[in-house]
C-alpha cells in the first residue's frame, strides 16, 4: 500500500469554489513521529483509523481558516467521549476536529468512519465514510 501525499490533495481542496469562498487556506503543522504515535495509542488504548494516522504522520494538525476551523487538531488537543448520557454503554469516540459545524470524531471500534457532533448534547452522528471524504465534505462545505 503506497503512502498519501496529503498535503497536495489539501491543498488542491483549497482550491476548490466554497473553500475560496469560505476564504479556507491551509496551515500545516511539524509531523508527528512513528513512536509518538504509537505511543499516543498505547495511553489511549484505540487505534487512530489508518488514514488519518497517515496525516498526523505528516502533519500535526490542520487549520483551515484563522483558527476557525480546524480538520484535525494537534493530537494533544484531542479528546474523548467514552459514554453516552443515559449511562448505557456507547462506542468510544475520540474528538480530533472542530469547525463552525461542530466536532469531528473518529470510534475506536468503527474503523475508518468519521462522526460528527452539532452540538455537545447532540448525538453523534456518521459524517463520512472515511477521512479522505471527511476533508472533502469540509472543503467543499458540505453537510
Amino acid at each position: 500500500m503506497s503512502v498519501r501525499l496529503w498535503k497536495p490533495h489539501i491543498i488542491s481542496l483549497t482550491e476548490h469554489p466554497q473553500a475560496r469562498a469560505r476564504k479556507c487556506d491551509a496551515s500545516f503543522f511539524p509531523p508527528v513521529a512513528e513512536q509518538a504515535i504509537l505511543q499516543l495509542e498505547k495511553e489511549g488504548a484505540f487505534q487512530i483509523p489508518s488514514q488519518l494516522r497517515s496525516f498526523i504522520g505528516q502533519s500535526d494538525g490542520l487549520e483551515a481558516r484563522r483558527g476557525e476551523i480546524w480538520p484535525v487538531l494537534p493530537t494533544g488537543q484531542w479528546s474523548g467521549l467514552p459514554t453516552d448520557s443515559a449511562g448505557k454503554e456507547a462506542t468510544d469516540f475520540v474528538g480530533f476536529g472542530e469547525t463552525d459545524r461542530g466536532s469531528y470524531l473518529f470510534s475506536v471500534s468503527q474503523s475508518e468512519v468519521i462522526f460528527q457532533r452539532t452540538t455537545p448534547e447532540a448525538e453523534v452522528v456518521p459524517f463520512a465514510q472515511d477521512f479522505c471524504e471527511y476533508l472533502n465534505k469540509i472543503f467543499h462545505d458540505e453537510e
